[in-house]
């Protein structure tokens, strides 16, 4: 019987599940081409929604991809 030690499990997989449909700050600015600071300024004031998982702030994809929307529609997040 093989077993899997802790230290050869990784924590989280970014794909394959339902870590697919969450980003963290960094990798939302990332694909944004922004620096974390704008997206936590929007984070902030409510321009992109997110949630909190063990404390830590995850955005959803969809989120993401619907301020892309509005970005490329107006020019601008404001």
């Amino acid at each position: 019987m093989t077993s899997t030690s802790p230290v050869d499990t990784p924590r989280h997989t970014r794909y394959g599940g339902a870590m697919d449909n969450e980003m963290t700050v960094a990798e939302a600015a990332h694909d944004l081409g922004v620096s974390q600071r704008s997206v936590r300024r929007w984070l902030s004031d409510g321009t992109l929604p997110y949630v909190k998982v063990v404390g830590r702030v995850r955005i959803q994809r969809g989120d993401l991809d619907a301020l892309k929307q509005r970005v490329d529609g107006k020019g601008g997040t404001r």
